[in-house]
Protein backbone atom coordinates (compact mmCIF):
# COMPACT_ATOMS: atom_id res chain seq x y z
CA UNK A 1 0.00 0.00 0.00
CA UNK A 2 1.49 3.59 -0.83
CA UNK A 3 2.64 5.68 2.05
CA UNK A 4 -0.39 8.32 1.69
CA UNK A 5 -3.01 5.34 1.67
CA UNK A 6 -2.04 4.07 4.48
CA UNK A 7 -1.37 7.59 6.71
CA UNK A 8 -5.18 8.22 5.47
CA UNK A 9 -6.10 4.83 6.69
CA UNK A 10 -4.47 5.07 9.80
CA UNK A 11 -5.60 8.46 10.34
CA UNK A 12 -9.41 8.60 9.06
CA UNK A 13 -10.53 7.61 12.80
CA UNK A 14 -8.31 9.53 14.64
CA UNK A 15 -10.26 11.50 17.14
CA UNK A 16 -10.17 15.38 17.39
CA UNK A 17 -10.09 17.14 20.52
CA UNK A 18 -13.04 19.36 21.45
CA UNK A 19 -13.56 22.47 22.89
CA UNK A 20 -17.15 22.88 23.60
CA UNK A 21 -20.17 20.98 24.95
CA UNK A 22 -22.18 21.33 22.00
CA UNK A 23 -18.81 19.86 19.92
CA UNK A 24 -19.37 16.98 21.65
CA UNK A 25 -22.34 16.47 20.85
CA UNK A 26 -22.60 17.04 17.09
CA UNK A 27 -19.86 14.51 16.81
CA UNK A 28 -21.12 12.27 19.53
CA UNK A 29 -24.69 12.26 17.75
CA UNK A 30 -23.16 11.57 14.08
CA UNK A 31 -21.47 8.69 15.29
CA UNK A 32 -24.43 7.43 17.20
CA UNK A 33 -26.91 8.07 14.30
CA UNK A 34 -24.50 6.56 12.11
CA UNK A 35 -23.67 3.51 13.98
CA UNK A 36 -20.06 4.07 13.57
CA UNK A 37 -17.07 2.93 15.78
CA UNK A 38 -18.99 2.62 19.35
CA UNK A 39 -15.21 2.75 21.21
CA UNK A 40 -14.75 5.60 19.28
CA UNK A 41 -18.04 7.49 20.44
CA UNK A 42 -17.31 6.39 24.10
CA UNK A 43 -13.95 8.23 23.71
CA UNK A 44 -15.70 11.09 21.61
CA UNK A 45 -18.33 11.46 25.06
CA UNK A 46 -15.45 11.04 27.67
CA UNK A 47 -14.07 14.30 26.76
CA UNK A 48 -17.40 16.26 28.69
CA UNK A 49 -15.98 14.94 31.53
CA UNK A 50 -12.54 16.68 31.35
CA UNK A 51 -13.74 19.60 29.43
CA UNK A 52 -12.60 22.14 31.54
CA UNK A 53 -15.34 25.18 30.72
CA UNK A 54 -18.55 26.32 32.54
CA UNK A 55 -21.65 25.35 31.65
CA UNK A 56 -24.45 27.43 30.40
CA UNK A 57 -27.99 26.79 30.13
CA UNK A 58 -27.88 26.07 26.68
CA UNK A 59 -25.25 23.35 27.25
CA UNK A 60 -27.53 21.27 29.67
CA UNK A 61 -29.42 19.86 26.50
CA UNK A 62 -26.15 18.56 24.89
CA UNK A 63 -25.15 17.07 28.56
CA UNK A 64 -28.62 15.22 28.75
CA UNK A 65 -27.64 13.55 25.70
CA UNK A 66 -23.32 12.61 27.13
CA UNK A 67 -24.92 11.41 29.99
CA UNK A 68 -27.67 8.93 28.33
CA UNK A 69 -24.77 7.69 26.04
CA UNK A 70 -22.94 7.27 28.48
CA UNK A 71 -25.20 5.31 30.23
CA UNK A 72 -25.91 2.79 28.11
CA UNK A 73 -21.84 1.90 28.19
CA UNK A 74 -22.43 1.59 32.18
CA UNK A 75 -19.99 4.38 33.05
CA UNK A 76 -22.12 5.44 35.71
CA UNK A 77 -18.74 7.37 37.39
CA UNK A 78 -19.24 9.78 34.48
CA UNK A 79 -22.83 10.12 34.65
CA UNK A 80 -22.51 11.19 37.43
CA UNK A 81 -19.94 13.72 37.71
CA UNK A 82 -21.99 15.19 34.55
CA UNK A 83 -25.34 15.19 36.13
CA UNK A 84 -23.77 17.01 39.64
CA UNK A 85 -22.69 19.41 36.97
CA UNK A 86 -25.56 20.08 35.96
CA UNK A 87 -27.55 20.31 39.02
CA UNK A 88 -25.08 22.77 39.73
CA UNK A 89 -26.54 25.04 37.13
CA UNK A 90 -29.61 23.45 37.49
CA UNK A 91 -30.41 22.27 40.94
CA UNK A 92 -33.70 21.29 40.03
CA UNK A 93 -33.27 19.25 36.43
CA UNK A 94 -35.53 16.40 35.93
CA UNK A 95 -33.42 14.61 33.49
CA UNK A 96 -30.37 14.98 35.75
CA UNK A 97 -32.25 13.58 38.83
CA UNK A 98 -33.54 11.05 37.05
CA UNK A 99 -30.27 9.52 35.83
CA UNK A 100 -28.99 9.21 39.44
CA UNK A 101 -31.88 8.03 40.60
CA UNK A 102 -31.70 5.16 37.88
CA UNK A 103 -27.78 4.94 38.93
CA UNK A 104 -28.99 4.23 42.87
CA UNK A 105 -31.59 1.55 41.95
CA UNK A 106 -28.57 -0.01 39.46
CA UNK A 107 -26.59 -0.37 42.69
CA UNK A 108 -29.05 -0.73 45.12
CA UNK A 109 -27.88 2.23 47.25
CA UNK A 110 -30.71 2.21 49.14
CA UNK A 111 -29.79 5.75 51.10
CA UNK A 112 -29.65 7.94 47.49
CA UNK A 113 -32.33 6.05 46.01
CA UNK A 114 -35.10 8.17 48.71
CA UNK A 115 -32.85 10.63 48.94
CA UNK A 116 -33.37 11.30 44.86
CA UNK A 117 -36.58 10.53 44.98
CA UNK A 118 -37.29 13.21 47.57
CA UNK A 119 -35.43 14.99 44.79
CA UNK A 120 -37.79 14.13 42.37
CA UNK A 121 -40.39 15.89 44.01
CA UNK A 122 -39.21 19.11 43.73
CA UNK A 123 -37.27 18.89 40.26
CA UNK A 124 -39.06 21.14 36.94
CA UNK A 125 -41.33 18.51 35.74
CA UNK A 126 -43.84 20.95 34.27
CA UNK A 127 -40.72 22.23 32.39
CA UNK A 128 -39.74 18.83 30.69
CA UNK A 129 -43.37 17.62 29.89
CA UNK A 130 -43.75 20.89 27.81
CA UNK A 131 -40.45 20.26 25.80
CA UNK A 132 -41.82 16.45 24.97
CA UNK A 133 -45.35 18.31 23.77
CA UNK A 134 -43.29 17.96 20.23
CA UNK A 135 -42.87 13.93 20.78
CA UNK A 136 -46.60 13.25 20.68
CA UNK A 137 -47.44 12.94 17.02
CA UNK A 138 -44.15 10.89 17.00
CA UNK A 139 -44.50 8.06 14.58
CA UNK A 140 -42.29 6.03 16.53
CA UNK A 141 -43.96 4.39 19.96
CA UNK A 142 -41.26 4.95 22.34
CA UNK A 143 -41.22 8.63 21.31
CA UNK A 144 -44.49 9.29 21.34
CA UNK A 145 -45.52 7.53 24.42
CA UNK A 146 -42.83 9.40 26.29
CA UNK A 147 -45.02 11.59 28.18
CA UNK A 148 -46.54 8.43 29.48
CA UNK A 149 -43.25 7.36 29.92
CA UNK A 150 -42.49 10.61 32.60
CA UNK A 151 -45.53 9.87 34.25
CA UNK A 152 -45.03 5.97 34.98
CA UNK A 153 -41.75 7.58 36.70
CA UNK A 154 -43.23 9.33 39.14
CA UNK A 155 -45.68 6.64 39.95
CA UNK A 156 -43.27 4.01 39.61
CA UNK A 157 -40.26 5.96 42.20
CA UNK A 158 -42.25 8.92 44.09
CA UNK A 159 -44.67 7.39 44.53
CA UNK A 160 -44.51 3.20 45.28
CA UNK A 161 -40.57 3.59 46.73
CA UNK A 162 -42.12 6.37 49.30
CA UNK A 163 -45.19 4.40 49.77
CA UNK A 164 -43.11 0.95 50.65
CA UNK A 165 -40.88 3.51 53.52
CA UNK A 166 -44.14 4.83 54.65
CA UNK A 167 -43.61 8.42 53.19
CA UNK A 168 -47.20 8.38 52.28
CA UNK A 169 -47.57 11.94 51.99
CA UNK A 170 -44.67 12.21 49.95
CA UNK A 171 -45.70 9.07 48.11
CA UNK A 172 -49.32 10.92 47.07
CA UNK A 173 -47.88 13.86 45.73
CA UNK A 174 -45.43 11.38 43.38
CA UNK A 175 -48.96 10.19 42.50
CA UNK A 176 -50.75 13.40 41.97
CA UNK A 177 -48.00 14.35 39.40
CA UNK A 178 -48.34 11.34 38.04
CA UNK A 179 -52.16 12.10 37.01
CA UNK A 180 -51.51 15.34 36.28
CA UNK A 181 -48.80 14.45 34.07
CA UNK A 182 -51.25 11.80 32.65
CA UNK A 183 -55.31 12.22 33.54
CA UNK A 184 -55.97 8.44 32.06
CA UNK A 185 -53.74 7.00 34.34
CA UNK A 186 -56.01 4.90 37.05
CA UNK A 187 -53.36 3.64 38.89
CA UNK A 188 -52.01 7.05 40.19
CA UNK A 189 -55.23 8.44 40.88
CA UNK A 190 -56.81 5.04 43.15
CA UNK A 191 -53.05 5.59 44.77
CA UNK A 192 -53.62 8.83 45.82
CA UNK A 193 -57.13 7.65 47.36
CA UNK A 194 -54.77 5.06 49.09
CA UNK A 195 -52.56 7.50 50.76
CA UNK A 196 -55.42 9.28 52.26
CA UNK A 197 -56.53 5.94 53.80
CA UNK A 198 -53.45 5.61 55.38
CA UNK A 199 -53.19 8.76 56.38
CA UNK A 200 -55.89 8.51 57.59
CA UNK A 201 -58.08 11.17 55.81
CA UNK A 202 -60.77 8.98 55.65
CA UNK A 203 -63.53 11.15 53.93
CA UNK A 204 -60.94 12.52 51.54
CA UNK A 205 -60.36 9.20 50.64
CA UNK A 206 -63.87 8.28 49.81
CA UNK A 207 -63.95 11.42 47.77
CA UNK A 208 -60.72 10.09 46.09
CA UNK A 209 -62.15 6.24 45.67
CA UNK A 210 -65.76 8.14 44.02
CA UNK A 211 -63.72 9.82 41.22
CA UNK A 212 -61.80 6.65 40.31
CA UNK A 213 -65.24 5.25 39.46
CA UNK A 214 -65.82 7.97 37.42
CA UNK A 215 -62.80 7.56 35.70
CA UNK A 216 -63.64 3.72 35.12
CA UNK A 217 -66.71 4.44 33.68
CA UNK A 218 -65.62 6.78 31.29
CA UNK A 219 -63.87 4.19 29.89
CA UNK A 220 -65.07 3.44 25.86
CA UNK A 221 -65.13 0.87 23.76
CA UNK A 222 -62.75 2.83 21.92
CA UNK A 223 -60.36 2.39 25.07
CA UNK A 224 -61.52 -1.24 24.85
CA UNK A 225 -62.37 -2.64 21.62
CA UNK A 226 -63.58 -5.94 23.29
CA UNK A 227 -66.67 -5.54 24.56
CA UNK A 228 -66.43 -8.70 27.05
CA UNK A 229 -62.71 -7.26 27.82
CA UNK A 230 -64.23 -3.79 28.44
CA UNK A 231 -66.81 -5.05 31.20
CA UNK A 232 -64.51 -7.22 33.08
CA UNK A 233 -61.55 -4.51 33.41
CA UNK A 234 -64.51 -2.15 34.78
CA UNK A 235 -65.65 -4.98 37.10
CA UNK A 236 -62.51 -6.03 38.59
CA UNK A 237 -61.46 -2.11 39.33
CA UNK A 238 -64.75 -1.14 40.19
CA UNK A 239 -64.32 -4.34 42.66
CA UNK A 240 -61.16 -2.66 44.24
CA UNK A 241 -62.52 0.70 44.24
CA UNK A 242 -66.16 -0.21 46.53
CA UNK A 243 -64.00 -2.92 48.62
CA UNK A 244 -61.63 0.54 49.42
CA UNK A 245 -64.30 3.06 50.10
CA UNK A 246 -66.46 0.35 52.13
CA UNK A 247 -63.06 0.28 54.51
CA UNK A 248 -62.80 4.17 54.64
CA UNK A 249 -66.51 4.02 56.00
CA UNK A 250 -65.70 1.30 58.46
CA UNK A 251 -63.19 3.70 59.58
CA UNK A 252 -65.50 6.60 60.29
CA UNK A 253 -67.66 3.69 62.44
CA UNK A 254 -70.90 4.42 59.10
CA UNK A 255 -71.46 0.75 59.00
CA UNK A 256 -74.10 0.33 56.49
CA UNK A 257 -72.32 2.17 53.95
CA UNK A 258 -69.51 -0.13 55.04
CA UNK A 259 -71.77 -3.38 54.39
CA UNK A 260 -73.38 -1.89 51.21
CA UNK A 261 -69.99 -1.13 49.14
CA UNK A 262 -68.53 -4.46 50.96
CA UNK A 263 -71.24 -6.44 49.22
CA UNK A 264 -70.99 -3.96 45.84
CA UNK A 265 -67.50 -5.17 45.86
CA UNK A 266 -68.30 -9.32 46.71
CA UNK A 267 -71.00 -9.33 44.08
CA UNK A 268 -68.69 -7.84 41.36
CA UNK A 269 -66.14 -10.34 41.89
CA UNK A 270 -68.48 -12.86 41.81
CA UNK A 271 -68.30 -14.02 45.22
CA UNK A 272 -70.86 -14.93 47.75
CA UNK A 273 -71.95 -10.97 49.25
CA UNK A 274 -73.46 -12.33 53.11
CA UNK A 275 -70.37 -14.22 53.93
CA UNK A 276 -67.70 -12.29 52.01
CA UNK A 277 -69.02 -9.13 54.21
CA UNK A 278 -69.15 -10.25 57.49
CA UNK A 279 -65.76 -11.71 56.75
CA UNK A 280 -64.25 -8.93 55.86
CA UNK A 281 -65.98 -6.89 58.78
CA UNK A 282 -64.35 -9.74 61.15
CA UNK A 283 -60.99 -8.91 59.60
CA UNK A 284 -61.43 -5.13 59.92
CA UNK A 285 -61.66 -5.09 63.39
CA UNK A 286 -58.68 -7.11 64.27
CA UNK A 287 -56.41 -5.44 61.49
CA UNK A 288 -56.99 -2.12 61.77
CA UNK A 289 -54.69 -1.02 59.05
CA UNK A 290 -55.93 -3.45 56.33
Amino acid sequence: MPLDGFLKLFFRDKIPILSSYSDIFDLAFDYFSNNKNKKHLRKILEQAITLNIPINKEDIFYLHFIASQLSGFRQFKDVKIICHNILDVEPHDYQAISFLLNIAIFEKDRIKILSYCDALLECDYPNHVKNLQSTLDSNIPEIRNSVKHLSDRFHDAAGIILSETNEYKKAMRGYEIAFEIDPSSFASHHNIGIMLYKLKHYSEAIKSFEKDVELIESKSSKDYPNPTALKKMKDEFLSRIYFNIGKSYYRLNKLEECKLYLEESAVLKGENKDKTTNELLSIFEDTPEL
